[in-house]
């Protein structure tokens, strides 16, 4: 464990995973270290604080500082290909939880980390074990929890590595293009996709071979990677589409 950046690396099956936190004035004087952690990792566990979620502040300028920090990281997961499940830390802190708050901070988590909206959420308790009857309990929980995160870092290395047959990529290509064709230019020129492969995993990188990538607005490139999630799945890990000229 690096204590100057809150960040350390894990072996998972023999993958490496980065845990990156964001939480105090020192991790931000270092966050160049833990941004380097992340780029030698395959699945990061980024650790957010439970009150960090909330958008009513005591502290707002270490509430600032937190979020700015996290957004930072998420930025670098996602320019690297990296895989990534949030940790909710200290959720057990929460006053008055109900049926709605785990709705509720999913939904915060997710507006304020947009670039890593594909990325899946675990919830943890605040481990403390300052005496000698507690040593067993902390252990267990300590134990318990680490379990949680590497099985879903294992899950999203699986997806992160997992490639689509290309019968089935064309299948859910072709499914969206019925659903919403692609724009057309002034001219009356309307895009087409001819064909979809997986060139890459690590992240899942496809190649769409189309009549002119130009015609393709940004819009409409988010919109594929949305149904292409929502019917192939890939949680936990960035996805790439390339966009090929063929004329």
């Amino acid at each position: 464990m690096d204590r100057s950046t809150g960040s350390s690396t894990l072996l998972a099956s023999e993958k490496r995973a980065a845990v990156a936190s964001a939480g105090s004035t020192t991790e931000a004087l270092s966050v160049n270290r833990a941004l380097g952690a992340i780029c030698r990792s395959d699945v990061v566990a980024l650790v957010v604080e439970a009150m960090a979620c909330i958008t009513e502040q005591v502290f707002l300028f270490f509430f600032f500082l937190s979020l700015l920090l996290n957004i930072l990281i998420a930025e670098r997961i996602e320019k690297e290909g990296k895989g990534c499940v949030i940790v909710v830390n200290k959720w057990d802190t929460i006053p008055n939880k109900n049926q709605q708050t785990t709705a509720y901070y999913d939904q915060d988590v997710r507006e304020k980390l947009r670039l890593l909206d594909w990325a899946p959420i675990v919830y943890s308790t605040a481990i403390s074990g300052h005496s000698n009857n507690s040593k067993y309990s902390y252990l267990k929980e300590f134990q318990i929890l680490i379990c949680r995160i590497l099985a879903a870092v294992g899950t999203v290395e699986k997806e992160r590595s997992r490639r689509l047959g290309t019968s089935i990529l064309n299948q859910v290509v072709q499914e969206a293009l019925a659903f919403k064709p692609p724009p057309r230019t002034r001219g009356g020129k309307r895009g087409r996709v001819y064909y979809s492969t997986q060139a890459a995993v690590r992240p899942p990188t496809f190649v769409f071979f189309v009549n002119d990538a130009m015609i393709f607005p940004e819009t409409y490139r988010r919109y594929m990677e949305k149904q292409l999630r929502k019917d192939a799945g890939f949680p936990g890990t960035p996805i790439r589409l390339l966009w090929r000229s063929r004329r």
